[in-house]
């Protein structure tokens, strides 16, 4: 059988294969014409290369079908570029599809392009095509009906605001009345939950409440101010720090908090110069701060209307601010309570606190488990009540939740998606995160994905196994490794640049398994030395003792360096047993064969004694022979010991 093999390898050549690959292209393997064109493109033969890719695109190889049509897009052949691309993108290769809307895309040809990347993104799932498809809404000469009517609707959306927001131009200039304060602070707090005004907008009616006396209002425009404090003028620092003074002196608790932090970095019109001073100032803020803490409660518990509830929701928001320990749970509690009388904002809040849950370090009583039922539940009250950010977060999710329950039904696709969602969180467009990142939750999905066969999913899970295991410096790639191997095998481009040294490995371990003894020597040297880059996967452990065995079946079929480096295998006894038996036997092929080093180390045996009786007859034979075969340039040469194994006679 090997003799076989052997000859058909021999006939590739007579036919005038250049690549070992060739022969088993033509004989039906879409992979090996993968690889054949791979060598001819590295050789910088395009025309080969382009003749094999489309051979292996025949056989229904999709990264051949790519490949093939990215040298004709290269050479502006568009029409046979997007044939390829399209086989590519049938057989589910999501790169060929964004290609192929490229194609389109760049010939005016719009409406086609927004129809691939719009069915790549929605049906197979490619995120990159999405961002392709949205950047079309801003492309004037790609504007499909479906991108006009986007476009349009959001024209008129803005257009309503803008008209909804001109009669708030003249609120500097109106007087206030007696309920302004309250009716301009809900407003305030009504544009910040539905997040359908600017910010400069809701800093202004919550200027004109706090004017008007609402001294909470003064804290929401202290907030906002805050928010971007380092890069304030000094007069908006000003407006900043007396907006808090003013909260804290109509004791609204988080308003004094904010002035402790004023005055502990003596800053603008807290500059305080007198350490005891400031000493006496923040003391005194701390007790106010105890007695309004004790006011906010007494009124949060003293009845159901909008004074009680908004009290609750202050102090929540004291509580949440503070960072200590225990006061994530008193916060939860008191925006519960807000919650259920009608503070919309208050439902938002304690949803997203069970989202993210609270581990307390001082009182398990205090803890907080992640609970996204109970999440989902104050976040539905809150969207219902017209709290966008909620109905974000709910829909982000409800999205969770379907992927994770087809996941749990073996769709791929959902498993890939939860696990992209648990890796890189939910993150709003403005003040919180959705759903926090959870690489340990994600790897389960992606593995799962991997195992029914998401090739994309093989891929990210496999770095970011092998990213974990490198941190730890660890050398466990076994599983990183074959996930890697599964997604580049099926077409995952990425997945085969990171395996790198391994494709390698995994060519020369399959090479000398058909007995090409050149490949053997070089597997064995890569088993013997490893490979060390400092990066994720192309990182090989050296292994000896598949080593040992590569080189003597690279002896075995007649490479003289081998034979010689198993024969100080087995002379050094480090990796395997010590056998001067075995080593001479090793060493004797390898000199036989003129491999100079080899008949160095035999003449060294006879000379010391190792392994023989010494004999200067026989060292000096050998000796002689490594001299003849050009042993004389090192100190210690076989020409020099020649010499001395001679005169020892």
């Amino acid at each position: 059988m090997k003799n076989f093999a052997k000859f058909l390898f021999v006939c590739g050549f007579a036919f005038g294969f250049a690549n070992a690959n060739d022969a088993e292209c033509l004989g039906g393997d879409a992979k090996e014409c993968f690889a054949s064109a791979k060598a001819y493109e590295q050789s910088g033969d395009n025309a080969k290369a382009q003749e094999f890719y489309q051979k292996a695109c025949e056989l229904n190889y999709a990264v051949g079908c790519n490949k093939a049509g990215a040298i004709f897009a290269s050479k502006q052949e568009n029409e046979n570029a997007k044939t390829l691309y399209l086989k590519a993108c049938d057989l589910n290769h999501h790169e060929s599809c964004v290609n192929l809307g490229e194609i389109y895309e760049n010939e005016g040809n719009c409406n086609k392009a927004s129809e691939i990347y719009k069915d790549t993104f929605e049906n197979k799932k490619f995120k990159p095509a999405q961002a392709k498809f949205e950047a079309l809404v801003g492309n004037e000469k790609c504007m499909s009906d479906e991108i006009k009517r986007q476009k349009e609707e959001a024209q008129k959306e803005i257009d309503a605001k803008i008209k909804a927001l001109k009669p708030l131009e003249a609120l500097e200039d109106k007087a206030c009345e007696p309920g302004d304060g309250r009716k301009y602070y809900l407003q305030g707090i009504n544009y910040e939950n539905n997040q359908t005004v600017s910010e400069a907008v809701m800093l202004k009616v919550f200027q004109k409440s706090c004017d008007c006396g609402e001294a909470k209002s003064c804290d929401e425009v202290a907030n906002i101010y805050m928010k971007n404090y380092n890069n304030l003028s000094s007069k908006d620092r000003e407006i900043a720090l007396n907006a808090t003074k003013r909260a804290c002196d109509g004791n609204i608790v988080t308003g004094c908090q904010k002035q402790i932090v004023a005055t502990e970095r003596s800053m603008g019109i807290f500059d305080i110069k007198d350490r005891q001073e400031k000493e006496r100032k923040i003391d005194e803020l701390k007790e106010k701060i105890v007695v309004l803490t004790a006011n906010h409660e007494k009124l949060c518990k003293a009845g159901s209307g909008l004074e009680n509830a908004l009290n609750c929701h202050w102090l929540a928001d004291f509580y949440l601010s503070t960072g200590r320990d225990h006061e994530v749970a008193e916060a939860a509690r008191l925006y519960d309570r807000a919650c259920g009388l009608d503070i919309n904002g208050s439902c938002y809040m304690v949803g997203k606190i069970y989202l993210d849950g609270h581990n307390s370090r001082t009182n398990p009583d205090d803890t907080i488990n992640v609970d996204f039922g109970k999440a989902r539940a104050f976040y539905r009250k809150a969207c219902d009540a017209d709290v966008k950010i909620a109905c974000k977060n709910l829909g982000a999710l409800y999205t969770l939740s379907e992927f994770e329950k087809d996941c749990d039904a073996n769709s791929s696709d959902a498993c890939l998606q939860a696990g992209k969602m648990h890796a890189r969180g939910n993150e709003s467009e403005r003040y919180f995160q959705y759903i926090a990142p959870n690489l340990t939750k994600a790897q389960e999905f992606y593995k799962k994905a991997c195992e029914l066969n998401n090739y994309e999913a093989c891929n990210i899970w496999g770095m970011n196994a092998a990213e974990i295991e490198y941190k730890k410096e660890s050398y466990k790639y076994d599983e990183a490794k074959n996930a890697l191997f599964k997604a580049c095998d099926n077409g995952i481009e990425k997945a085969c640049a990171n395996l790198e040294k391994w494709i390698e490995l995994r060519d020369l371990e399959n090479s000398c398994e058909k007995n090409n003894v050149e490949d053997c020597l070089k597997l064995a040297n890569l088993y013997w030395n490893g490979y060390g880059r400092n990066s994720y996967m192309t990182r090989i452990k050296p292994d000896n003792r598949k080593a040992t065995k590569t080189y003597k079946k690279a002896c075995e079929l007649e490479n003289t360096s081998a034979c010689y480096y198993a024969g100080n295998i087995y002379y050094k006894g480090d990796v395997a047993r010590q056998d001067y038996d075995i080593a001479m036997e090793f060493y004797k092929k390898a000199c036989d064969g003129e491999f100079a080093l080899a008949c160095r180390s035999l003449g060294a045996m006879y000379y010391d004694g190792v392994g023989v009786e010494k004999n200067m007859a026989k060292a000096a034979e050998y000796y002689g022979e490594g001299c003849d075969l050009g042993d004389n340039s090192e100190r210690y040469n076989s020409c020099e010991m020649y010499k001395k194994a001679k005169n020892a006679k």
